[in-house]
């Protein structure tokens, strides 16, 4: 495959042509983009999956105008025309993949519509992390690799494009705890107050901490610093941020305390990765 920055981008890079006439995904990238970031009305061969961990932005695909929130989602058919209308906010940061049009040839796929969209997507995240990891490693088993997180992400789809139907869980997490952990996970690099978190979770803070404790064996505020150190060496990794700009980003105070807090939490101190 291809790599390239577009001219403009903060950070990240697109990826293109596909390893092998089989491949799975035709087209990939991770994007961290100023306000005025454009991108122009386009088709593309395959499905076109979307998710937006930071910004807000809008678009509008053949007649219909949508708006995707922070931790929100598209799709779109193959040779659908879409394009970006704007953002809003200082800077947004976005994956994309292209996948072949028969990964989502299942048997929900006639009956989806050609645009889809929707907010709470973060269930995405993993799966375009570990497609974004093997997009930029070489080896034999490099198409094992994505095809395996591109069905993932065709499973994530399917379940965010179906979501109205019910879906009972084994192990359940209390709606307070479940709620609080969606929240950390799609703003992991907000300011939470504890006060803030527990309200919007419909629960005081005493009652929070408690819930929050039973079911994941952690506070908020512990569950928040993990989060934040996983997606730091993330960033430091693929992105190949500096740890100065990555503690930014991610709502430390300075890179000394987050570099105090990496260590802490991994036992060794924070590094970018050459």
């Amino acid at each position: 495959m291809k790599f390239y920055r577009p001219k403009g981008l903060l950070s990240g890079y697109s990826s293109v042509e596909p390893v092998s006439a089989r491949s799975v995904v035709l087209e990939g990238g991770e994007h961290w983009v100023p306000r005025d970031w454009r991108i122009g009305r386009h088709a593309n061969a395959g499905w076109e999956i979307y998710y937006q961990p930071v910004g807000h932005s809008k678009w509008r695909c053949g007649r219909t105008s949508f708006e995707v929130p922070p931790g929100g989602f598209y799709l779109i058919a193959p040779q659908v025309a879409h394009e970006l209308l704007g953002f809003q906010g200082s800077e947004a940061h976005y994956f994309f993949a292209v996948l072949r049009p028969d990964c989502l040839k299942g048997k929900c796929a006639p009956d989806w519509p050609h645009c889809a969209w929707g907010p709470h997507a973060s269930a995405l995240e993993t799966p375009f992390r570990g497609l974004m990891r093997e997009l930029s490693l070489a080896g034999s088993d490099k198409e094992q690799g994505l095809a395996c997180y591109a069905a993932a992400l065709c499973l994530e789809i399917e379940r965010l494009i179906t979501r109205d139907v019910k879906r009972e869980p084994e192990l359940r997490l209390h709606p307070a705890v479940a709620r609080a952990c969606e929240l950390l996970e799609e703003h992991p690099a907000d300011r939470w107050r504890l006060d803030e978190l527990a309200a919007l979770c419909g629960v005081s803070v005493p009652h929070l901490i408690s819930l929050f404790r039973r079911d994941t064996g952690q506070t908020p505020r512990q569950y928040l610093l993990r989060r934040r150190i996983e997606r730091a060496e993330e960033m430091l990794r693929d992105a190949g941020q500096s740890v100065t700009q990555t503690a930014h980003e991610l709502g430390f105070s300075s890179s000394q305390h987050f570099a105090a807090a990496y260590r802490r939490i991994r036992g060794k101190p924070a590094r970018k990765s050459r």
